[in-house]
């Protein structure tokens, strides 16, 4: 049997005729996105016709004519834009309070603060807005800071931010990688792949591309989590020109560790491509556990520069690193230099077969370079001090100083 073929009112280009009002005192009716509308029960008529519109309105007010009828509906369409006024004000409204639920979640990311900071924020808000324009008070309090919706407004965030990260690379013209492992409280091993690209236009962008949790840490599943993070950002493996690595074994061997595996990589995938690797110019925690702090402290001192241009590009300027705080300065390289002085002590003591009168000497003549580097410090020669002797430290400074060293030398000179 021959199917009907249903047709959609959309399909058919209906408008609404105005003439139609004054010819069957359609005053009651008004468009609305498409729709004829009645201003008095609020019913539609769907499809835009005038059989439609007369049959509506002679069904119900077909009593109702002349003046009455013009005034009447000139009342009710001042109350249907009224009311239409209400409902866009308040959809600005929730749009404006989302957009400042958006802002205070990345933020409270951005800060690293717990959540539960959320209710103070809100409170602070509501209270300033009390004082300052009682009349917002209202939108205040409509911004959604719960935990579940600050969880999500994160989420969202970050997913957005995985998306513009994968915008970015798709006009990579060549990129290097940074790689630090090291495991968490549980001992979960953490492997963190930074990436640093540069398109045609010289734009450099840099971002954490992922985060790996891993069982095991054999240079064959490193590099199966860092191919698995540049594929889910589009990375081709030929672009790869520098690898920066914490040192650790695991990421440096020279035969099976993953640097090793990466320039294999890089090789197969374009011969020409040579990859440079460098993970010498810093002390990461592996150096930290043998007690050498003084090469941690020594390796800061001679990155200042670099980590106060670092946090003034990033926005947080550290001010105790700028050339006019010397008194801090004189204080950082005082501390440097004992701080080294004291490492090498320690691992003069930790070498495999002293006797127990070696290390006695050892000790014993730590105690007097002490009682000698305090007496020059009196006397303004900084010469076994070099860190100290790159500032301008005051008199008042020199003269602290040499009092904590004969302080240091008074409790070796206890403990022998």
């Amino acid at each position: 049997p021959h199917k009907s073929i249903k047709r959609k009112a959309d399909s058919e280009c209906c408008i609404f005729n105005k003439a139609w009002t004054v010819k069957y005192f359609l005053t009651f009716f008004t468009e609305v996105k498409g729709k004829a509308v009645c201003l008095v029960c609020g019913a539609q008529v769907a499809v835009l016709k005038e059989y439609n519109i007369l049959t509506k309105h002679e069904k119900r007010y077909k009593n109702l004519s002349g003046k009455q009828c013009t005034i009447e509906s000139s009342v009710l369409v001042a109350k249907l834009q009224a009311q239409q006024t209400l409902f866009t004000k308040h959809l600005a409204s929730r749009g404006a309070a989302v957009k400042a639920s958006f802002v205070i979640s990345h933020k409270i990311a951005r800060k690293s603060k717990p959540f539960c900071d959320r209710e103070f924020i809100k409170e602070c808000l509501v209270g300033s807005s009390a004082q300052i324009c009682h009349e917002k008070k209202y939108a205040f309090e409509n911004i959604s800071l719960s935990r579940r919706t600050v969880t999500r407004r994160i989420e969202d965030i970050a997913t957005n931010l995985v998306l513009q990260l994968k915008d970015s690379v798709n006009d990579f013209e060549y990129f290097s990688l940074a790689l630090d492992e090291s495991c968490d409280i549980p001992h979960t091993a953490q492997l963190l792949i930074f990436v640093c690209g540069i398109n045609a236009e010289f734009s450099i962008t840099e971002e954490l591309a992922g985060m790996r949790s891993m069982k095991r840490t054999i240079g064959s599943e490193l590099l199966a989590e860092v191919n698995a993070c540049l594929e889910s950002l589009g990375l081709n493996w030929d672009k790869l020109v520098g690898m920066t690595t914490d040192g650790c074994t695991n990421l440096t061997g020279k035969k099976v560790g993953l640097l090793k595996r990466i320039q294999d990589k890089v090789a197969e995938k374009n011969p020409e491509q040579k990859l440079t690797t460098d993970h010498q110019d810093l002390s990461y925690h592996t150096v930290v556990r043998w007690l050498s702090l003084g090469k941690v402290l020594k390796s800061f001192w001679d990155l200042r520069e670099e980590i106060q241009e670092f946090s003034v590009r990033k926005g947080h300027a550290i001010p105790q690193l700028s050339e006019t705080e010397r008194d801090w300065l004189a204080d950082l390289g005082f501390t440097v230099d004992v701080t080294v002085q004291m490492n090498e002590l320690n691992v003069t003591l930790q070498r495999k077969g002293p006797f127990v009168y070696e290390m006695y000497s050892a000790v014993k003549a730590f105690s007097r370079k002490l009682q000698l580097l305090s007496s020059q410090i009196k006397d303004n020669n900084l010469t076994h001090l070099p860190t100290l002797k790159q500032t301008t430290p005051a008199a008042d400074q020199l003269q602290r100083f040499s009092s904590m060293l004969e302080a240091l030398q008074a409790e070796f000179s206890r403990r022998l």
